[in-house]
């Protein structure tokens, strides 16, 4: 699969590739919700899923699943793959913090 977003890491620095043009990105806390937002998010779309970036205090990545990821029995190996992703990606060790927000119809 081809990503409409590509990830560079050039001198130390965080870039994203988008439409030909590279956005860089320098605080940390901007450029793992610029990650969540452009990386993970299309991602997990693709299987119906929704993830929301909430905070990132430098080890920890606090997010919510919606959609099919707020009840999906699969949704912590989804997200050691995406601690596993970052690493790779952005060369950081992170841990996810993941909430589940079910939708108003689905109280099981």
């Amino acid at each position: 699969m081809i990503l409409p977003y590509a990830p560079v890491l050039f001198n130390s620095v965080f870039f994203l590739q988008s439409h030909g043009a590279y956005v860089k990105i320098e605080n940390g806390d901007d450029e793992m919700e610029e990650y969540v937002n452009t990386v993970l998010r299309p991602l997990l779309r693709g299987d119906g899923g929704e993830i929301e970036y909430i905070d990132y205090n430098g080890e920890t990545l606090r997010v919510r699943l919606r959609g099919e990821c707020s009840f999906c029995a699969k949704a912590t190996l989804c997200m050691d793959w995406c601690e596993e992703k970052i690493g790779k990606d952005l060369g950081k060790t992170v841990k996810i913090a993941a909430e589940k927000k079910k939708p108003y119809f689905r109280d099981t």
